[in-house]
């Protein structure tokens, strides 16, 4: 929901291009079909709406 594209589009470019920057999906939706797509995609983690700020923090300090 990207204001010109999709994330898991942006995603997906990024890691053809050879980019390793870690990549971490925060959303509100929560289907599984589009997190297992955004995990394909390449993101290292997906966090779903509403988060807990200990958690997200934790997650980025074991992507990164």
């Amino acid at each position: 929901m990207l204001p010109d594209g999709l994330g898991i589009d942006f995603c997906k470019g990024i890691r053809e291009s050879g980019n390793t920057t870690p990549v971490i999906f925060l959303t509100a939706c929560d289907d599984e079909n589009q997190i297992v797509q955004g995990l394909d995609a390449g993101a290292d983690d997906y966090v779903t709406k509403p988060f807990k700020i200990r958690e997200l923090l934790s997650r980025v300090k074991a992507v990164i």
